[in-house]
């Protein structure tokens, strides 16, 4: 069937011209055909149009890249709207939020670092805008991490540990540990603030933040220890007799600080030796660690830390050593004493009193046998006497006595004051005196008294009587 282009009409396939208007249907037909044959057909897979004859897969990679052009257009467009609005958000400086602080003594100082919530508050709300209400600045500084070590000592800090280790320890790990202790802080020092806000960053991924380290000299906060001398109140005493005395330490309540009085010292102060002090000792009297703490708490330092004290004789008596510490007056006391003793064991024993003396022999133990309680040095007085036997001859008899423990007293000090009246200050104890001892001759007795005892010195220095002594 051909329908007529001009009226529409239907016409048989084999009609010429139109039924109804005469319209020459052949010459239409072929115009159909052509223009038929030059429209553009539509791909099925594509959806594309094409022209017959022409190439399809040029159009169709054309087309491809036409369509992927608004996609690229449009994520340049993100990309760029999120560049600039990065530029544009502030970066919050923690360095400018972070405060030091510290307190204690210069020298002992410590520093105290914080975050300061009111300027980090300040930056979220030059960051955000009337965006920033949603960020709580307290929450925020439990993820902000902050460090602190020594950079720089001032030049005067640590000068007392380098007038006690001399040239150095040469111990890296302890002077590391000097260089990060923050509790031992002078005013001059520089510290740095290591800040760490990982966390922080990671939680708040939508703020940036910057600021690693800061650096803070000690120079407000710090006070002063008052230096006082802790040995100015301080003085050992001493009792019994060298080489056997002992020191103690006392508090002379006039001359104590008025810094000190309310303080508990008992446990301040230590002696390097208590017991067996001898003349000539060198004692070491120390301010101990509970003391440089108890001092610390009150603000107070000590100018020295060591006190030396040389024993002298006028801080004890001590046992004789030598015969020209004993005077003269003191020797005939002796002597008298112990002439005593022979002419009362004369008459009681051979009815007779005439003796006399010889001389005396220093007994001193040696080095090593000394003993504080029995073995100490003393006289051996020497008499000798003729006596009558029944047959009326005449037969010699050498005595002994020994004297009690001899000391030398104490200087008088400078008050005037000799002796402590607790101790026994005499230069010998007439009770202690020996009973008489009977030898037939000299011989016998410096070998068996003298040389006999093994624990004193084996040549005992002698003294003679001098010529005209009383018989």
């Amino acid at each position: 069937m051909i329908t007529c282009p001009k009226c529409g009409n239907v016409n048989d396939d084999n009609s010429n011209f139109c039924n109804n208007c005469g319209y020459d249907l052949k010459s239409a037909q072929s115009v159909n055909r052509d223009t038929i044959n030059n429209m553009p057909e539509f791909s099925a897979d594509t959806g594309e149009a094409f022209v017959p004859g022409q190439i399809r897969g040029k159009k169709q990679k054309r087309s491809k890249l036409l369509f992927f052009i608004p996609l690229l257009v449009v994520i340049a467009a993100v990309f760029f709207a999120v560049n600039v609005l990065t530029r544009n958000q502030k970066v919050i400086d923690l360095e400018k939020c972070v405060d030091v602080s510290f307190t204690g003594y210069d020298g002992d100082g410590s520093a105290v670092m914080s975050i300061n919530t009111t300027r980090l508050t300040e930056q979220i709300k030059a960051a955000k805008g009337k965006d920033a209400d949603k960020y709580n600045a307290d929450d925020m500084t439990y993820y902000i991490k902050l460090d602190g070590t020594v950079k720089q000592h001032a030049a005067s800090s640590h000068s007392d540990d380098e007038e006690d280790n001399g040239e150095g320890s040469g111990d890296e790990e302890d002077i590391e540990d000097k260089e990060n202790d923050l509790k031992h802080l002078n005013r001059g020092d520089i510290i740095t603030v290591t800040i760490d806000y990982g966390e922080l960053q990671k939680r708040y991924n939508d703020l940036e933040f910057s600021g690693r380290d800061k650096d803070v000299e000690v120079d407000e906060g710090l006070k002063d220890y008052k230096i006082i001398d802790p040995f100015i109140h301080i003085e050992p005493t001493f009792t019994g007799t060298a080489p056997f005395g002992r020191a103690d330490i006392k508090s002379v309540e006039d001359k104590i600080p008025p810094e000190l009085i309310d303080l508990d010292a008992f446990n301040w102060y230590q002696l390097n030796k208590f017991d067996e002090i001898d003349i000539g000792d060198t004692l070491v009297l120390s301010f101990t660690l509970d003391g440089k703490h108890d001092w610390k708490e009150k603000g107070l330092k000590p100018a020295r830390e060591e006190m030396e004290y040389t024993v002298t004789e006028k801080d004890l008596p001590k046992f004789v050593t030598r015969m020209d510490e004993i005077s003269a007056d003191d020797l005939a006391k002796i002597q008298a004493e112990a002439r005593d003793r022979v002419v009362s064991y004369m008459i009681n024993r051979y009815n007779q009193k005439n003796t006399e003396y010889v001389g005396a022999y220093l007994m001193v133990p040696k080095k090593g046998n000394w003993d504080s309680y029995s073995t100490k040095s003393f006289l051996y007085l020497v008499f000798k006497s003729q006596i009558k036997k029944y047959d009326d001859t005449v037969k010699e008899i050498w005595l002994a006595v020994k004297s009690s423990d001899l000391r030398k007293l104490k200087e008088s000090n400078e008050s005037g004051d000799l002796y402590d009246p607790s101790e026994n200050n005499q230069v010998f104890d007439i009770t202690q005196f020996s009973s008489v001892i009977e030898y037939e001759s000299e011989e016998d007795l410096y070998n068996n008294l003298i040389l006999g005892n093994s624990i004193y010195e084996r040549n005992p220095e002698y003294v003679k009587a001098e010529q005209g002594a009383e018989q």
